[in-house]
């Protein structure tokens, strides 16, 4: 059973990312879900409001997320690039663990 009581921190967030391939394909999809609907459609960040993903990553991960959400998992290329990039939002995927913690 899982605690719902658990509080993240971002090491731990950061420690799955680079040991479970799992993570790594959820929490892309999780940030995608934060992008705008204009976002999603030119997969781009238009916005700055600390969510989903920045406009270095957005064209790369939006469709590493698309690639995820048609049920195909990420090749290993594809999932190097992923998990490198992956990490640098462990701030923010930690929030959004906390916050499902609440729910």
């Amino acid at each position: 059973m899982k605690d719902k009581n658990k509080v993240w921190t971002v090491e731990e967030i950061k420690a799955l990312l680079t040991t479970n391939k799992r993570m790594v394909e959820k929490s892309i999809v999780e940030l995608y879900h934060y992008q705008t609907e204009d976002e999603k459609l030119f997969k781009s960040s238009n916005y700055t409001n600390g969510m989903g993903f920045n406009s270095i990553d957005s064209d790369i991960m939006s469709s590493f997320a698309q690639w995820i959400l048609s049920g195909k998992h990420l090749s290993f290329k594809q999932f190097a690039i992923a998990q490198r990039k992956i990490i640098k939002y462990a701030k923010q995927l930690t929030k959004i663990a906390n916050m499902k913690g609440e729910e």
